[in-house]
């Protein structure tokens, strides 16, 4: 009898581990996005929507799915936002000229994307994703991939990740090696998000050319993912990332 009692608990113990397990797909998460620099001056302030899919990333179709980031430039901030790397900037100022020779209008810039598709992985694990990278948010490829360990979130969990930054990148090419820890419990109440008990997550990069540098993440666990992004550069620049709603996703393949 004791033994069957055992059984019948483990498996009511993976039923509602089972019902509570960690789920993006098929929902939309909607933040607001602040690019501060390093005087502390908020340039731009916009929306960047999520969606997650159950659709194969054509790069990595075996182990990776299709997470679809959307912009919504803030189109007056934007014009004082300078991109890092000097020949491309060169490039888009070029572009841009011969652009708005013809045609005017924010609409017509030529480097600035309104659409993202790159991928996300998530078992019973570990949750990671691609961040924006795109706009001015090519800097969050320098705070590598928001990742979460499912099974060390306890205070003091933590774990380590590599990054290599390759040639597309230009100046920032080295390795960058992330060190994660869960250091406390918070709630989160903003705008349509209420949590009670969120995770606090430190995470200290560095990278093999620039040094050092930190970022912040507040983590739900049990429905909306990440809270708060808050990355901040070798160059003194800072983009946080706070989530003010969540929606069932409209896209179901690209």
């Amino acid at each position: 009898m004791k033994y069957i009692i055992c059984f019948l608990s483990l498996l009511i113990s993976l039923s509602v581990r089972g019902q509570n397990k960690f789920e993006v797909k098929e929902k939309t998460f909607i933040y607001e996005a602040f690019f501060i620099n390093s005087k502390g001056d908020t340039l731009t302030n916009e929306i960047i929507e999520i969606s997650f899919t159950d659709t194969p990333w054509k790069f990595q179709p075996k182990t990776q799915k299709n997470v679809v980031i959307t912009y919504n430039t803030d189109t007056t901030g934007i014009k004082s936002f300078v991109y890092p790397f000097e020949k491309v900037r060169k490039k888009h100022q070029k572009f841009q000229a011969n652009k708005e020779s013809g045609e005017k209008g924010w609409e017509k810039w030529t480097w600035l994307a309104k659409r993202e598709v790159t991928g996300y992985s998530l078992n019973d694990s570990v949750f990671w994703t691609h961040p924006p990278r795109d706009n001015q948010y090519i800097y969050m490829q320098l705070s590598g991939m928001p990742e979460i360990l499912l099974d060390r979130l306890k205070i003091g969990g933590n774990w380590i990740k590599q990054l290599f930054i390759l040639t597309g990148f230009h100046d920032w090419k080295g390795n960058v090696i992330s060190k994660s820890e869960v250091t406390g419990t918070t709630s989160y109440n903003h705008k349509k998000i209420s949590v009670k008990n969120a995770w606090k997550i430190s995470i200290k990069h560095e990278h093999s050319k620039l040094g050092n540098y930190n970022s912040e993440m507040i983590f739900d666990e049990k429905e909306y993912g990440f809270l708060i992004l808050d990355n901040k550069y070798p160059d003194g620049n800072r983009i946080v990332m706070n989530l003010i709603k969540m929606k069932k996703s409209t896209i179901t393949n690209d």
